[in-house]
């Protein structure tokens, strides 16, 4: 089974200083709430957005889904809607990670292992013109059912660890 948290961390110009940018290196990860999956789950995929500004980090937004095999498909992959970069293909050892826009291989993650990938990419708004900084931090675990619980994420030191876009474009 595969684990999977997005974490989108939005904010403004007013927060680009560097104190800011260390409470935002902070959050790298989530507690998990909910049940247990189902006996029959292929994929827990955690969703967390929030928005920082000088007064602090808002809720934007949560959700946490469990699915079945029927996530993959026919093409044995997954796109996560929170993130358009990664996608998840399955295999009989694990779960291999792709680098979406020159179709690369990241990583496989074996039974047990561990993977974090983080980027950072700006928006802006059509309407307004205004600047919206995004972080976005994606952990993956491939684990049994069994070994779920809130803390999931918490281990500090990934087994595979991206941090720079450049480098999976090169991988």
């Amino acid at each position: 089974m595969i684990f999977v948290q997005s974490i989108l961390i939005s904010y403004s110009k007013a927060v680009r200083y560097p104190d800011y940018a260390d409470e935002r290196k902070n959050r790298r990860f989530y507690p998990v709430f909910c049940d247990m999956p189902d006996k029959d789950a292929e994929a827990l995929v955690d969703t967390v957005k929030e928005f920082q500004t000088p007064a602090g980090f808002f809720g934007a937004g949560r959700s946490t889904k469990t699915y079945g095999s029927e996530i993959f498909g026919n093409k044995d992959w997954y796109n996560l809607p929170a993130d358009n970069v990664v996608k998840v293909v399955r295999q009989d050892d694990g779960y291999k990670l792709i680098y979406r826009s020159y179709d690369k291989n990241i990583c496989t993650l074996r039974k047990n292992e561990y993977a974090r990938i983080m980027y950072n990419y700006r928006y802006v708004e059509r309407e307004t013109g205004r600047w919206t900084y995004n972080v976005c931090i994606m952990n993956y675990l491939n684990a049994d059912r069994e070994k779920f619980r809130e803390k999931i994420f918490y281990r500090k030191t990934p087994d595979y660890e991206f941090k720079d876009m450049q480098y999976m474009h090169y991988c």
